[in-house]
């Protein structure tokens, strides 16, 4: 039985983490809050429609308020609706993404979080507040046209950092046989979980849930517990996959072909860190 400390007369005790998962495995809580983050990852990108036919009125138009400018606003009609969280404590209604370590939980995490290479145009990259002189371009033999440079969804981006943030947690399973100790990691690795790690604090933070949730009372619990299957109003994530599946560069391309820096390009300061590991 989970217990929690009593309220004193008159107090409302709010329950807090510590209090009902004192008793608690700490693997059933790293699932929940990786699934959570995942829903709330997951609500921000856009559907798709065939004539890609701009609602200047609806979604897309209150979406501009709230959004720097991104190309998809002018791409794809954007469509809300309205989901209930699974939320619970517990894997159970069991959802595979809060599932332990397996092959077939690998797959489903690879496809939701698979992050395709996809074209933006000069303009695009300027209105998105870069310099396209510093951008990488598509090679033209690659049949996309001229102009055509290298772009991803930020919000599949965010989603392969969730991801390599859950294997992280499960560091026993994926990197112990590979390093040992978790004091043998490469120093590239320490710094891509801690890049992951604050790119999601970020975008929980730059755009944070409005949504507030509630408390309930709870068979054998003393105190208020929290309800955190809330409503939210969701994107299909899942026409997003397939659009970037549809308009996608093609995948054999990117990983076959070979991208080489012109000798005119104009290129970036290298980062410190990054000189000190080539030394």
């Amino acid at each position: 039985m989970i217990e929690a400390s009593k309220p004193q007369p008159g107090e409302l005790h709010l329950l807090k983490d510590e209090d009902y998962l004192k008793d608690v495995d700490f693997e059933y809580h790293r699932s929940l809050c990786l699934y959570l983050s995942t829903k709330a990852t997951i609500a921000r990108p856009a559907c798709d429609t065939e004539d890609l036919a701009m609602d200047q009125g609806g979604a897309n138009a209150a979406l501009r308020q709230v959004s720097f400018y991104t190309p998809l606003l002018d791409k794809l009609n954007i469509t809300f609706s309205d989901k209930r969280m699974n939320a619970s404590l517990f894997n159970d209604p069991w959802t595979i993404y809060k599932a332990e370590p397996s092959k077939e939980v690998d797959a489903a995490w690879e496809k939701m979080s698979k992050t395709r290479s996809l074209t933006l145009e000069a303009d695009e990259i300027r209105k998105m507040g870069k310099d396209p002189d510093f951008a990488v371009q598509v090679p033209l033999h690659w049949g996309y046209g001229a102009s055509k440079y290298f772009a991803q969804l930020d919000s599949q981006h965010l989603l392969h950092c969730l991801n390599s943030v859950r294997k992280y947690s499960h560091y026993a399973h994926y990197f112990y046989p590979r390093w040992g100790d978790e004091s043998n990691m490469p120093a590239l690795s320490v710094a891509h979980r801690s890049h992951c790690i604050g790119i999601l604090l970020d975008a929980l933070t730059c755009q944070p849930s409005l949504n507030m949730l509630n408390f309930n009372w709870m068979e054998t619990q003393e105190n208020p517990f929290p309800d955190f299957a809330i409503n939210r109003k969701c994107v299909d994530h899942s026409a997003v996959l397939e659009w970037q599946d549809r308009v996608g560069i093609r995948e054999d391309l990117v990983e076959n072909d070979i991208i080489k820096k012109p000798k005119d390009a104009k290129v970036l300061p290298a980062l410190p860190q990054l000189l000190e590991l080539e030394d």
